[in-house]
Parts: structure tokens; sequence; C-alpha cells
């Protein structure tokens, strides 16, 4: 009977140490998982203006031939809007002494005329697309100090700059030199206005001579 009461206690005493193995678990704690991405910046656009081309510089330079201008005699330079249907273009730019240069030009010399914007003209006058569709044309009038006397002129160069509201030149227009080159160019007392042009893509279209009455 001991024995029997033995044997039963240490079943019992085997079956509770299985069952408590089987229902013991390992506690496993949550894990947090780190996210190092960066927050996503929202990248905001900035909306310049277009760019308003406008002529900032304009400038002439003559080339002398044998028959030199003399101290007293004259010369006024202008740079306009070509001619349109409506007449006469705007005056853009002129001479900065007063619109006449009395100075002397000695023979075969180049010289470069100041001039300066004109200021009581509309800023749109000065815009590429103004002048793209009207073309530009510089008039050299030249007053002789006495009726014998002359200036020859071989060639002439219009050398023109555009920029941006923001300062920056044109691709293509940013710095452009026009070569005029002048055959038979003595101006006279008879012969006193010399007109280069251009076309609408701002290209030499060579120059005319003749009176005033020619021309106005």
């Amino acid at each position: 009977m001991k024995k029997l009461v033995i044997v039963i206690w240490g079943a019992c005493f085997c079956f509770a140490s299985a069952f408590a193995q089987v229902t013991k678990q390992p506690v496993t704690k949550p894990q947090t998982i780190k996210n190092n991405s960066l927050p996503t910046k929202t990248v905001t656009k900035s909306t310049e203006p277009e760019p308003i081309y406008s002529l900032t510089a304009a400038r002439i330079t003559v080339k002398t031939g044998n028959d030199n201008k003399e101290q007293p005699s004259k010369v006024s330079i202008n740079i306009d809007e070509n001619d349109g249907i409506w007449g006469q273009g705007r005056l853009l730019f002129y001479p900065s002494n007063n619109n006449e240069f009395t100075s002397e030009i000695k023979i075969n010399s180049t010289f470069e005329f100041p001039l300066i914007k004109y200021g009581n003209v509309p800023a749109d006058a000065f815009t590429l697309t103004n002048l793209q569709g009207k073309g530009l044309k510089f008039t050299i009038y030249y007053m002789p100090n006495f009726g014998l006397d002359a200036w020859k002129i071989e060639s002439v160069s219009l050398q023109i700059e555009f920029k941006d509201q923001f300062g920056r030149l044109h691709p293509t227009y940013g710095n452009v030199t026009l070569q005029y080159p002048v055959t038979n160019g003595l101006l006279t007392g008879n012969k006193v206005v010399m007109v280069g042009t251009t076309d609408k893509f701002l290209m030499s279209q060579g120059v005319r001579m003749g009176e005033t009455k020619d021309f106005w």
C-alpha cells in the first residue's frame, strides 16, 4: 500500500513538472522600429518674371578717309526707330554734347561719337520687341563751316547692346556690331545727310546719302 502511494505521488509530481514547462512561455517585449528617413520638404519653385530686353547702349564709329572734318564744321548724329508707316521713328540716342560735334576728325582716322539715351521717350520704344518690328536708323548730319568744305567717310559701324531688366545680355543681340561700308561717302554743302538702316532682324541695310529734303 505504501509503495502504491509513493508511485502515485511520483507520477503526479512528474506530470505537474511537465505541465509547468509546457505552459511557461518566454515573454517577448514589443520592438520599436526606428525610421531614420528625414521628413519630406516641400520645394516651392520661384516664378521669375519673363525677361524684357531693351536697347541699353548704342555707339557710332566713323572712319574718315582722305578729307578730314574741319574743326569749325559741325556734325549731329542720332539713332532712331526706323521710319514706319506713320512717318519718322522716335529718337533713341543723341550726342552728349548738345547734339553737335565741332572738334576736328583727322584724315584716315577712326572716331567714336559719344551718345546718350534720349530721356523723353517711353521705355517701350527701346524694347527689342519694338525694334524688331521697326528696325533701327542712324543719321549723320553734316554742317560744313563754308560751302567748299567736305568730309570723306569710308565706313560707319553701329554697335548695339540689349539687356533685360536684370542686367543680363541678350544671347543673340547682347552685343552686336553692324558694319556699313560707304562708297563715294563725301559729305558736302550739297550732300549733308548720311542715313544707315537695319531690317527687322537688326541686320545692316547699307547707307543712303543726299540733301535734307531727301529724308525729311
